[in-house]
This record gives C-alpha cells, structure tokens and sequence, in this order.
C-alpha cells in the first residue's frame, strides 16, 4: 500500500489552484472596456447637451436683456423729443431719440441724443456726448417700428457653439411712448 498523497487521495497534477484564468480576465477586462467606454458615451453627450443648451440661454438672455435696455432708455422719451428719428407708420433699423431728464418751468427738458444701431453682430448704443455701449454681440437684425405712440422693437439673435451648432430666436417688444 503506497503511503497517503499530501493533497488528499489526488495527486498533484489535479489539483486546483485558487485565482482566476487568463481567460476569466480577459472576459472580465472585455465587459469593463464596454462598460466604461457606454459612461464615457453618456458623459459626452450629456457635455455636449450642455454646452448647446448653455447657447441657447445665452442668445435668448442676450436678446431679452437688449430689449430691456433699449425700453429703460426710450420710456423716458416721446416722439416730441427733438431728433425724434422715426414717423408714424413707419420702421428703420436704427432710432435717435433725446431722453426726458426733468421739466423746468412746465416745459420738458431733453438730454443729449441717444442712438441705437446694429453694426455688424453688435447693438450698440450710441451717446452723442461720446459713450458707445455694446449691449449685445450676437444681433442679426433689429427693426423699430412706430405706430402712434406705441414703439415695437424687434431683434433676432443667433449664437453657435463649435461651429457646428447654430441656434437663431427672435424677440420683440412693444413700448408705449408717453406725451
């Protein structure tokens, strides 16, 4: 009778070692790879989601806030103002205009002229006393219309995000002039 195996009744050749094969690694390292490379899938799109949604905030914000400006400067206007620049009726795509600064004697006092104008993407607003102001960098048109006393603003805006993504809106606003 041979003596016991150190191993059991086996010998030593069928003996299983404890760990994982190459090929359980490789499978493992397999599913990983997909895994990871789905979250990396996720994680660029939701960016890239991102950044165009951010465009888009920025172009309606940017045209919103303009509108803004412009009825804050022209509600202190009338079409009495001296250098008032539009007729009834009528549109132009800039508008001169004096601001109200007070009454003196039952008569309005006028300030220096103001102008809004587009030049190039830009609006601008335009102080005769030598301020020029951006107000937007991104306008594609701007139309002033006046039908009584009532002064309808209109912009279109556009912005893009890595030249490949352009997003247009449009705004407009209608202000009522006092007298």
């Amino acid at each position: 009778m041979r003596p016991p195996l150190p191993h059991g009744d086996r010998p030593l050749t069928e003996t299983r070692r404890s760990g994982i094969s190459i090929l359980e690694l490789m499978i493992t390292i397999a599913v990983g790879t997909v895994i990871l490379g789905g979250v990396f899938s996720m994680i660029f799109v939701s960016q890239t989601s991102f950044a165009e949604n951010l465009t888009m905030s920025k172009v309606e914000y940017s045209a919103k806030l303009s509108l803004l400006k412009i009825e804050n400067e022209v509600m202190d206007s009338s079409v009495e103002s001296p250098n008032w620049s539009l007729a009834d009726g009528t549109s132009a795509a800039t508008l001169t205009f004096n601001r109200c600064t007070g009454t003196l004697d039952g008569e309005k006092v006028w300030g220096p002229s103001i102008q809004f104008l587009r030049n190039g993407d830009r609006l601008i607003r335009q102080d005769f006393g030598g301020a020029q102001t951006v107000l937007s960098d991104d306008i594609q048109a701007l139309t002033f219309t006046l039908n009584g006393n009532v002064l309808n603003v209109a912009i279109a805006a556009s912005g893009n995000h890595r030249d490949r993504f352009v997003y247009s809106t449009t705004a407009q606003l209608d202000i009522e002039l006092r007298n």
